[in-house]
């Protein structure tokens, strides 16, 4: 990437925590809501998002890397920095990999926007939302779409009301034998039709696959919350 967004490769990590608490020598922090309760780390010199656990910020976004990118202090301002990932962070409509943040300037990252805010001249934020409808199954059209309104995926009957069931159960799993009765009924069906259902539902999802989840001894569920209409 080129242009006034371009910055530095930031230096590596650094004194960051995961915990919430501490203190922020540099005034700054990454602040998000997590199961309805704000939390925050302090912003040293680089601090790691993404959908790993092991990050500072985990984002549970089937849509992003595990290890997404990262927000340092360079000269003073946030810079977000996405090179080591095969995803790109979004500014002002556009992907990038590299960007300085201006106050008041938002990114996305995946389905979440961070966004830079200074509340004072010594005090500057970064305030993470989620808004846990971004992701829509239509039952008219058989269609998932995210919050921009891009198709996702369009499913089959029999794929619609797995992934609709699914939709209905989160966070919770659907067991087979629950899937097996939402799509065929009384009419009889057995694992290996189910295992190819949800194989098909998969390859639907594409490059959000991330978002179905096999669980163990319990069946499927979705990683992220689906609202249906």
């Amino acid at each position: 990437m080129t242009g006034e967004h371009a910055g530095p490769r930031p230096s590596k990590r650094s004194g960051s925590t995961r915990s919430g608490r501490g203190t922020s020598t540099s005034g700054w922090w990454i602040e998000w809501v997590a199961d309805g309760e704000p939390r925050r780390v302090a912003l040293r010199d680089l601090v790691h998002v993404g959908r790993s656990p092991e990050m500072d910020v985990a984002l549970p976004d089937p849509y992003i890397s595990r290890s997404h990118c990262t927000i340092s202090l360079v000269e003073g301002r946030p810079l977000v920095d996405a090179r080591g990932s095969r995803n790109h962070v979004r500014v002002a409509g556009r992907d990038v990999e590299v960007t300085y943040l201006e106050p008041g300037e938002a990114f996305l990252v995946g389905r979440t926007t961070l966004r830079a805010v200074r509340a004072s001249d010594d005090e500057v934020t970064l305030v993470l939302t989620t808004d846990p409808r971004r992701l829509v199954l239509h039952r008219s059209t058989r269609e998932l779409v995210d919050f921009e309104g891009t198709l996702v995926a369009r499913f089959s009957g029999s794929e619609f009301a797995a992934v609709e069931l699914l939709a209905l159960r989160h966070p919770e799993a659907a067991s087979h034998a629950d899937l097996g009765r939402a799509i065929w009924g009384d009419t009889g069906y057995d694992q290996y039709q189910i295992h190819r259902l949800m194989q098909r539902v998969r390859q639907r999802l594409g490059d959000g696959a991330g978002l179905l989840e096999n669980v163990r001894a319990a069946g499927y569920r979705l990683t992220a919350p689906v609202e249906v209409r």
